[in-house]
């Protein structure tokens, strides 16, 4: 898992530094299709979080990836806000601002030292992008009669890569190539982001106090999955909430919403 990069590491649990609130993050990530913002901070003091972690399947998957972190000097509680933005219909392969306290040093010098992940870099418009590539080793090939040939086992550079930059010492910004190159285009001015499409920036002005907030713009996403919608959308531009008590009424099955 590159979830490590996504969140690219080094958090300090301190609050000496002022990270950029949820909202904020959106100056700093391109337009896109959706977005949603969720606030570390409130969820992990929250019903939500005991909710989550007292289902085992998810409180697994959280482990795993809180162990995966640890090797890097993170803590999920130490993340303040992400928000993501999501440039196709599927939803997948967000791009993800995070905000928190970073030693870049540390995390770069971590990577590097981790020999399942290669590290690359590229200059952008001032700034540093880095890429990181999952490493995978093939293992030795096998004669007809199943014994071990002279050859030896070979790394491969997996497609899966992530590139993140950061911008200061509270914010990184992660996601592929492509779009965090386009991040720093938005952060210089090159083009507008998500902060300036009126139908998504909705979200800021949503519930201050909930932990999840989303806002998807339904005339762009309809148009690749109007065949698989139940629903006419055609009349409705934007749907925008949070999903915090949702969440809580499923997880729960049904005995607690708030």
């Amino acid at each position: 898992m590159l979830v490590v990069v996504a969140l690219t590491a080094g958090v300090n649990l301190t609050p000496a530094r002022s990270a950029t609130p949820g909202p904020g993050l959106l100056e700093y990530l391109p337009d896109g299709n959706a977005v949603m913002i969720i606030d570390f901070q409130k969820i992990a003091g929250s019903s939500l979080w005991t909710t989550i972690n007292a289902q085992d399947k998810l409180k697994g998957e959280i482990d795993k990836a809180q162990s995966e972190m640890n090797n890097l000097g993170i803590s999920l509680t130490g993340v303040n806000s992400v928000a993501l933005v999501f440039g196709g219909a599927s939803f997948n392969a967000p791009t993800v601002a995070v905000s928190g306290g970073f030693e870049q040093s540390s995390v770069i010098a971590r990577l590097r030292a981790n020999t399942k992940i290669k590290l690359s870099s590229e200059k952008y418009k001032g700034f540093d992008i880095y890429r990181a590539s999952q490493i995978s080793e093939n293992a030795p090939s096998t004669g007809t009669t199943g014994s071990k040939t002279d050859s030896p086992a070979t790394s491969v550079v997996s497609k899966n890569e992530t590139s993140f930059v950061f911008y200061d010492p509270t914010t990184v910004v992660a996601g592929n190539p492509e779009t965090v190159r386009a991040s720093v285009d938005v952060k210089t001015g090159a083009r507008p982001g998500v902060a300036q499409n009126a139908q998504l920036s909705v979200v800021n002005g949503l519930n201050p106090s909930a932990a999840i907030r989303f806002a998807v713009s339904l005339n762009r996403i309809t148009n690749g999955l109007k065949a698989d919608l139940p629903i006419d959308f055609s009349s409705i531009s934007v749907a925008f909430g949070t999903i915090d008590c949702w969440l809580l009424w499923n997880l729960t099955g049904g005995q607690t919403h708030a």
